[in-house]
């Protein structure tokens, strides 16, 4: 197996991992959504005794938690793709200018292992095509938390709103 086969293979093992990153942040934000949708829901049926405050501030929370731990995906995902670019541009200087003995790989635990460490995003491509994805995330759930209407206190029977609850 000739050099760029060999960088091709690694880019085909990279991109598997793109893959199946790209599908745990599209479930941590569906688990994000079902948590935050589920805390609404048990808050306004009574199913929970919590504070409002603590919903309010607890909703945004859980959601910042939420990408927090996406983010961690991403700085992977971003890792990886930085490789797949210079192996690119490698295969392509190496058939341009006809080099020899230019792949410097396999370094797929090595992306991986730079990607875990990362705790801050950098500004390159998955941070900027998530980040309108964040600042909506946030945003939205921060005005629902500080909107939220009053709950209702006593039980309603069979969903039929009586004239004392309303007067009250």
């Amino acid at each position: 197996m000739n050099e760029t086969d060999q960088a091709f293979k690694e880019i085909e093992h990279l991109q598997e991992i793109i893959s199946r990153h790209e599908s745990h942040v599209f479930a941590l934000r569906g688990w994000m959504l079902t948590v935050v949708g589920a805390l609404l829901a048990a808050y306004y049926t009574n199913n929970i005794v919590i504070d409002v405050i603590y919903m309010r501030w607890g909703l945004p929370l859980v959601s910042v938690i939420f990408l927090l731990i996406e983010m961690q995906h991403n700085n992977l995902v971003e890792v990886i793709a930085t490789r797949v670019l210079i192996l690119e541009q490698n295969i392509y200087k190496a058939r341009k200018e006809g080099l020899l003995n230019w792949y410097d790989g396999p370094k797929i635990a090595e992306c991986c292992r730079a990607g875990a460490r990362r705790f801050l995003p950098v500004h390159r491509m998955t941070f900027i095509l998530n980040l309108p994805f964040y600042i909506a995330t946030v945003l939205i759930i921060l005005v629902i938390s500080f909107t939220m209407p009053q709950k209702i206190t006593e039980p309603v029977a069979s969903g039929s709103i009586s004239i004392e609850s309303i007067e009250k």
